[in-house]
């Protein structure tokens, strides 16, 4: 490879895995709020990490509605985020005239601005959407002897989606044990791999200490 030049590995590992007989469903972003700074000059500063979805067969367990986001409702929160028309206001600001009540009637992509219109009004009950594919958490601050822990839930959205309740949660990269930690929370059964005994050692002490605290209560 030339100077400079990116491995993807994260890539490599995904179609490695493609190779092996699985199936690459999806790539998700994890975006992280809080990333560290960078004094690099001749790039941007990198703030994500990939996610990817693989399955072994074409029909698998996903549970969106378990991760599913909250869906905007308010046309007075739309209209502020509504794009600009050719008179600089949000378009859905200016819309005064005609059917008041088809124009503010809510519909499955109204967060992203702008009112309903003439389109159904078929979704009109509904107060979530599909989870999209770029997750906003912030790092983990640390204090678990791992230097590169991620969030709790990073962990709970991946374990929500993908098992269901008496399940089995697999880590072959446990760390600090953050994924066994929030599989006892969700009542899923785990089991946690690393080659550092140390790090053993650390997830074995965090999940004793939270079934302590679980058995006080």
């Amino acid at each position: 490879m030339q100077p400079k030049s990116l491995v993807g590995v994260p890539w490599r590992l995904a179609f490695a895995l493609q190779d092996d007989g699985w199936i690459l469903r999806q790539d998700i972003i994890w975006h992280k709020t809080n990333a560290m700074p960078e004094s690099v000059k001749d790039r941007c500063t990198k703030s994500h990490e990939y996610i990817f979805l693989l399955c072994k067969n074409p029909k698998y367990y996903f549970n969106g509605e378990a991760i599913a986001e909250p869906l905007l409702r308010n046309p007075v929160e739309i209209g502020v985020r509504g794009s600009r028309g050719a008179f600089g206001n949000p378009q859905s600001l200016r819309r005064g005239s005609g059917n008041l009540e088809r124009k503010t009637r809510p519909f499955p992509s109204a967060d992203n601005g702008g009112l309903a219109g003439n389109i159904p009004y078929d979704y009109a009950d509904k107060t979530t959407k599909n989870k999209r594919d770029v997750w906003s958490f912030a790092c983990s601050k640390g204090g678990n002897g791992h230097y590169a822990a991620f969030p709790d839930e990073l962990a709970e959205t991946c374990i929500k989606a993908g098992s269901e309740e008496k399940d089995v949660v697999l880590d072959p990269f446990v760390g600090s044990g953050t994924t066994c930690l929030v599989a006892y929370k969700l009542n899923r059964n785990y089991i946690g791999i690393d080659l550092n005994e140390n790090y053993c050692e650390i997830a074995r002490n965090r999940l004793e200490q939270e079934q302590r605290q679980v058995r006080l209560f």
